[in-house]
């Protein structure tokens, strides 16, 4: 190289490409840490290239994060269904403030900017992007597919967790297919595709980890139309046609099944 040839004229050759090296060497943010735990390193490796053990700077001072004097700016996002108030860019800390159209609900808590594309919230969990939610009738239709009220507990009174927070945190190990419910960033009640008798929700009211908990005792009335026949068990009770948990929905089923009348009768039907 030029070193070898000039080596009166470069006798520092190189050392200012190490250095440089050395400066870039740095985690640009002083929440990297987080963007890296809760983003990942494919997303934000270049912006946090120490939390992501990209590099190893020879000193151990950039070790250190930066102050939140080197947050950057964000590009303000924008809202399906919803309307953005902030500037095209958002500065360091700024909150987002939008609004929702008719027939929607902002997600739940605050966004505020990080740096680029990355919002921290209440949660610490950037993944958890705020958006608008569908909200309609609290009313019940048969088994509640098309739900889009507002409820948020559990028959016994607990409240839903997060969808979308509860998916990926990885919560649901017992299921085969968690992302099917990862149905937005809020905790409202929803029945998708018709799967559980009633609306439900993701709680761990039990002190377990997560799992689906019915946020109604009965379906709708549509439920019963038509000719409803007579009962056909003497053990026959209202109390064994509510719905509390999955856990016992093979048990309810079969009790709606077998006993039409008491239990519609106990729906209110």
């Amino acid at each position: 190289g030029i070193q070898a040839v000039c080596p009166l004229t470069c006798t520092n050759c190189g050392e200012d490409e190490e250095e440089e090296e050395e400066e870039e060497c740095q985690d640009q943010s002083s929440q990297c840490a987080l963007m890296a735990e809760k983003i990942g390193c494919s997303r934000v490796s270049s912006t946090c290239p120490v939390s992501c053990g990209v590099c190893v700077p020879d000193d151990e001072s950039l070790l250190e994060p930066p102050s939140d004097e080197t947050m950057g700016q964000c590009y303000t996002p924008s809202i399906a269904n919803g309307r953005v108030s902030n500037s095209a860019r958002m500065s360091a800390k700024e909150e987002l403030s939008f609004t929702c159209n008719s027939g929607y609900t902002k997600s739940p808590g605050t966004s505020t900017c990080l740096i680029q594309n990355v919002f921290s919230n209440d949660a610490n969990d950037a993944r958890l992007e705020p958006g608008c939610v569908e909200t309609g009738s609290n009313t019940v239709v048969g088994n509640g597919e098309s739900y889009t009220g507002s409820k948020s507990e559990t028959v016994d009174g607990t409240a839903c967790l997060n969808w979308n927070q509860v998916v990926l945190e990885g919560e649901l190990y017992a299921e085969s297919n968690p992302s099917q419910y990862a149905l937005g960033n809020h905790n409202m009640c929803r029945n998708p595709g018709g799967v559980e008798p009633v609306p439900f929700c993701l709680s761990n009211s039990d002190g377990s980890a997560a799992s689906i908990h019915y946020c109604f005792n009965f379906p709708g009335c549509e439920a019963c139309a038509g000719s409803v026949g007579a009962d056909q068990l003497s053990s026959c009770a209202a109390s064994k046609c509510e719905y509390t948990s999955n856990l016992k929905k093979n048990k309810v089923d079969y009790y709606w099944e077998h006993c039409p009348t008491t239990c519609c009768a106990a729906a209110g039907c």
